[in-house]
């Protein structure tokens, strides 16, 4: 694919132009920035409660979820008579819901289902009733339905983990909102029961339900079933390939790419799904040492920004991209900020949709591309010490949507080499004039036949001009071509039959040497001159050749 620049050349492309940009912003916003505090103080004062109303970033909620997930099922959990009436109704609303669709649950998983859900309550006395039942119907349903493979150890810390995640929300967040995210992240998180353990389950389905409620609730516009989806997806991306990393790292990554997954309405449930799997299975690739607040960062700018525009990408398309997009961001942990990786994974997914309209483009070219934006975007975000989320993230989409711009001087060049190559065989027949000089030039052209003609007249050393140069001197001839005596001359030359054979001497002006490409133009004009002009005929004898 030569329409695609590569790796190196993106590298250095960023290089050159990324320092400019981040210039520019840090300029704007030390100049610009303080001039429109005065224009828009008042708008800035009017909207200071609801900034402060703000739900915590993961870096404050990461330390809470991790207590809330640390849970011990043999001791009494207390609750209010409230709490606990509103958990088990809970309890038997969601077991309901799965009779309903065919499932029937054992005495003991009835048994800890309720135990979880006494349990999730007990983390947030303060949430209302109404919650806390939604919070465990959704939760005991999602796990149910996963059928009697799921052993009762697992099935209790799919709801208990589902159930206080969304539960985590609760000041800010709907009983719609709760239910829905409780009940995506307990499937998500009980559909891998086969390679996670019991623990990794339960981070899984905190972190996940925690994050698609967390989004959920900024967005309005996200539907119930998104915030299902979202909350699926990332507990079940996460929870892929978890040998090598931590529960907490597990949790961060269903957080974020569970909350990147809620934060865009998006109509399309499969391109949700795969994208908050593929954005938290990136996240956790190559993220050993890296802190759970880069890992959050990463799988939800991989998760947003690959939904953003999910109009124009397929359903395989947004599982590479935002894949791609998390391993390549998280991979420049050591140096990185979460806003720098954040910001580079966000930018390369979206401007990923651009390099997927090219027609002749491979998945692994989308993959290796946007993983290759991501990663020199957080390089240069380091290098020039930048922090603003905007100018990173308008780079690194502007960056992938260059590169899949075709080379342009690269493929134009051999079209001129083309008519040159016909220019070659006319540019010797130029030459000949200063070949005439140099004699060997004569013999090596074609007319060569034409040459033993030249000796049967007197004239035939007259041909090629460069006897004619040193001759011309001693020739009065091309004086007298304006004198009217040397015309009878050029009768007395036998070649004339030979003339009208001669088409090709394209070079009846050779007297000016110089003007060897003119004669070319000129050359059907001079086999017209010789039957008119005596002084055209003598020259065309030197044309023999």
């Amino acid at each position: 694919m030569n329409r695609i620049i590569t790796n190196k050349s993106a590298g250095r492309r960023i290089r050159q132009t990324l320092g400019f940009l981040f210039v520019f912003s840090l300029v704007f916003g030390l100049v610009v920035a303080p001039f429109g505090i005065i224009t828009v103080g008042t708008a800035v004062g009017q909207s200071a409660d609801q900034q402060e109303s703000e739900p915590p970033g993961y870096e404050e909620l990461s330390d809470e979820l991790v207590t809330a997930a640390e849970v011990d099922f043999q001791t009494e959990p207390e609750v209010s008579e409230e709490q606990r009436a509103a958990a088990e109704t809970g309890v038997q609303e969601g077991i309901e819901l799965a009779r309903a669709d065919g499932f029937e649950p054992t005495p003991e998983g009835e048994q800890a289902a309720l135990q979880a859900a006494l349990h999730a309550a007990a983390q947030y006395p303060d949430a209302a009733a109404e919650q806390v039942q939604a919070a465990n119907r959704g939760a005991v349903h999602g796990a149910v339905i996963q059928g009697e493979e799921i052993d009762t150890d697992q099935l209790r810390a799919g709801i208990y983990g589902s159930g206080v995640g969304t539960l985590s929300q609760h000041q800010q967040a709907s009983v719609e909102q709760i239910q829905n995210g409780a009940y995506g992240a307990a499937i998500g998180s009980l559909s891998q029961h086969q390679q996670a353990d019991v623990t990794q389950l339960q981070y899984a389905a905190v972190g996940a339900s925690a994050g698609a409620v967390y989004s959920a609730m900024q967005s309005q516009e996200v539907t119930i079933e998104q915030i299902q989806v979202a909350a699926q997806g990332g507990a079940e991306g996460a929870l892929e390939g978890v040998q090598s990393v931590s529960v907490e790292q597990i949790m961060a990554a269903a957080f974020g790419s569970a909350s990147g997954g809620a934060e865009t309405p998006v109509a399309d449930r499969e391109k949700v799904l795969r994208t908050t799997q593929s954005a938290a299975k990136g996240s956790l690739t190559q993220s050993q040492e890296a802190t759970v607040v880069q890992i959050q960062g990463a799988a939800r700018g991989a998760s947003e920004g690959t939904l953003s525009q999910h109009q124009q990408v397929t359903v395989s398309q947004v599982q590479v991209i935002a894949e791609s997009a998390a391993t390549g961001a998280i991979s420049q942990y050591q140096e990185a900020t979460v806003v720098q990786i954040q910001s580079a994974a966000q930018g390369a997914s979206q401007g990923a949709a651009t390099l997927t309209q090219q027609q002749e483009v491979t998945v692994e070219q989308i993959q290796i591309q946007t993983e290759q934006v991501a990663v020199e975007t957080v390089q240069t975000a380091v290098e020039y010490d930048v922090e603003d989320s905007t100018t990173i993230v308008d780079y690194a989409e502007t960056t992938v949507e260059q590169e899949a711009q075709p080379e342009e001087p690269d493929g134009e060049q051999p079209a001129p080499d083309d008519p040159n190559a016909p220019d070659g065989p006319q540019a010797p027949t130029e030459p000949e004039a200063p070949g005439g000089p140099t004699g060997p030039e004569a013999p090596a052209e074609p007319e060569a036949p034409a040459e033993p003609e030249a000796p049967v007249g007197p004239e035939a050393p007259a041909e090629p001009e460069a006897p004619v140069g040193p001759e011309a001197p001693a020739e009065p001839e091309g004086p007298a071509d304006p004198d009217g005596p040397s015309a009878p001359e050029a009768p007395a030359e036998p070649e004339e039959p030979e003339a009208p054979d001669e088409p090709e001497s394209e070079e009846p002006e050779e007297p000016d040497e110089s003007e060897g490409s003119s004669d070319s133009e000129d050359a059907g004009d001079s086999d017209d001159s010789e039957d008119e002009d005596s002084e055209d005929s003598g020259d065309s004898g030197e044309s023999d050749e």
